[in-house]
């Protein structure tokens, strides 16, 4: 029986097919025409070989005084079809091989599940030809079937790469029609929005995110006009968290409105609000349902207190710009059991902070601060007993025996901690650097740190801090054992300015291991470490080692 080859018309409609899945008898010509394509591409290959080469030692003679002959030109036109013949059927193969991918054979809830889990990691997704959801939709009618009618795939939508295209002279048509799309393959589900100013000031998308706010569910949003409002009894049902940038400032008609919107927001768990002008206007939030809260905006002592005080579930706290009043009345003990992360920016004393507050689970302690009130910090520390694994100082006057003592108390968890200089007396000395110096006699300061970063707060003996970042680095004898017992743990990263004496001295400790990571200190950007030191920097993020960037205009403290 002859093969039952199907023909390319075939091929081209069952490619084309909405969910075409073959039965035996197809399934049958497919798996006979896919031999017969590959035999035909294999013979196509034979035949060029022999085309190209016909026999050895001939194919330099081109004909009389190097002119082309009529059987050149015709061995010229037998290699050209032969060629077409093989790019055919190495097409029709790839397409039959297509037919029988197991891909296609998934049912549409299953392919819309993966789909799902092709998404980016990014809250925000961008519109993009080049990523999923839209790149699925590109592939063939089914999969663009399967992608426009799965609302999970349109749930988020990041505008700011819409920027670009925004002109005020213009109907905005194009960006109205993404956002609108977008909106409406979304269905019902919750919705996760980034939008900038700019596009905030198109009525029609401004209309959008009226209209759908009771689907909010994570928002970024930059609000450039005082002016804006909300409608009344407005309520965000879904909304989990916020991101609020005030550029120009918020005039207290909407912090009001807001903060009364808000308190209807039942599963709110994330603040952050950026207020560039800042005013130490209150905002009366149920502050016990938060577990993650950015405030880079001006807060009297007397408010910061309050929101402390009912704050029991909070795990991520940020303050800046704390404003001490003339009076701050007594308060009593604040105990935060799950806060763990706690980031203070303030210009004035926060001895009623310290005072107040016990935190026994805190793991990272930030504290940019002008005014240091050692006693009242150190009985903090003392207080919490807190597991803390980066302790970080940002222009604190605090003392070298100051720093030590704060080193002392969290020492048994400590893994990592910053001091950036305030301008006064450099808090690291030789004092401080022999005490972390694992010299094999004696105790050793904070023996599990694995990274220390200094920035304008040195002024040791020439070659000092190299001496104490060597002796941690578990160097090996000729035997290729350690040459001392281990007592600390090894130091991976050191963080400095570029332009420090002491960076010179570390540089040749990079071969025994250590990474140090420098920064300009003109514009704090980093400088690009070598190939090596990034792959092994690389490899020890694998292994768990986190690094931490904090950012002081905004209060941002994480992981980079």
């Amino acid at each position: 029986m002859p093969p039952l080859r199907l023909t390319e018309q075939q091929i081209t409609s069952w490619l084309r097919a909405f969910h075409f899945t073959p039965n035996p008898d197809e399934l049958t010509s497919i798996k006979q025409s896919l031999e017969y394509h590959e035999d035909r591409f294999l013979r196509s290959s034979h035949d060029i070989d022999t085309a190209e080469d016909p026999v050895v030692g001939t194919h330099g003679l081109t004909g009389c005084c190097g002119l082309i002959t009529g059987k050149k030109r015709q061995n010229q036109k037998t290699l050209r079809e032969l060629k077409r013949a093989q790019s055919s059927a190495k097409a029709s193969a790839n397409a039959l091989r297509s037919l029988l991918s197991p891909i296609r054979r998934l049912p549409p809830e299953l392919l819309s599940e993966i789909f799902v889990h092709c998404l980016p990691e990014d809250t925000f997704i961008r519109p993009s030809p080049s990523q999923v959801p839209l790149l699925l939709t590109g592939v063939c009618s089914y999969w663009r079937n399967i992608c426009v009618t799965t609302p999970d795939l349109w749930a988020s939508l990041d505008l700011r790469t819409l920027v670009p295209y925004y002109d005020r002279n213009e109907q905005h048509t194009h960006t109205n029609e993404i956002v609108k799309l977008w909106i409406t393959r979304s269905g019902d589900c919750p919705l996760s929005l980034c939008v900038p100013g700019e596009m905030l000031m198109i009525d029609a998308i401004s209309d959008t995110m009226r209209n759908t706010c009771r689907r909010w569910n994570k928002i970024l949003l930059d609000i450039p006009d005082t002016s804006l409002s909300l409608p009344p009894g407005v309520s965000f049902p879904m909304l989990e968290k916020l991101e609020i940038h005030t550029s120009e400032g918020v005039a207290t008609p909407l912090l009001d409105d807001l903060a009364q919107a808000l308190l209807s927001a039942p599963k709110l768990t994330g603040l952050i609000w950026d207020n560039a002008k800042r005013n130490a206007a209150p905002l009366q939030l149920d502050w016990s349902k938060l577990t993650h809260l950015t405030l880079n905006a001006d807060i009297t002592m007397q408010h910061c207190l309050a929101v402390l005080s009912t704050a029991t579930k909070m795990t991520h706290l940020s303050l800046s710009e704390i404003v001490t009043p003339s009076h701050v009345p007594f308060q009593s003990e604040i105990t935060l059991q799950e806060l763990e992360s706690f980031v203070v920016n303030s210009k004035t004393d926060i001895t009623p902070i310290f005072n107040a507050l016990t935190t026994p689970n805190l793991r990272k302690l930030v504290l940019n601060l002008e005014t240091w009130p050692h006693s009242s910090a150190i009985a903090f520390l003392r207080r919490s007993r807190s597991p803390l694994q980066s302790l970080n100082f940002y222009f604190p006057p605090l003392t070298e025996a100051e720093l030590i003592e704060c080193l002392q108390v969290a020492q048994e968890t400590l893994k990592e901690f910053t001091v950036q200089g305030g301008g006064g007396e450099p808090p690291v000395t030789d004092i401080i650097l022999d005490r972390l110096t694992d010299t094999g006699v004696g105790d050793v300061l904070c023996p599990k740190v694995e990274i220390i970063a200094l920035y304008d707060c040195v002024a040791c003996s020439d070659g000092r801090f190299a001496r104490m970042a060597q002796s941690r680095l578990w160097l090996l004898n000729d035997s290729g054992s350690s040459a001392s017992p281990r007592r600390v743990e090894r130091l991976k990263v050191v963080e400095m300015y570029d332009s420090e004496v002491e960076v010179l001295h570390l540089k040749p400790l990079r071969s025994f291991g250590l990474i140090l990571k420098a920064y300009s200190e003109i514009d704090g950007s980093p400088i690009p470490l070598e190939p090596e030191d990034a792959e092994r920097l690389t490899q020890l993020r694998a292994e768990g080692l986190v690094l931490h960037a904090y950012t002081p205009s905004t209060g941002f403290f994480g992981t980079v």
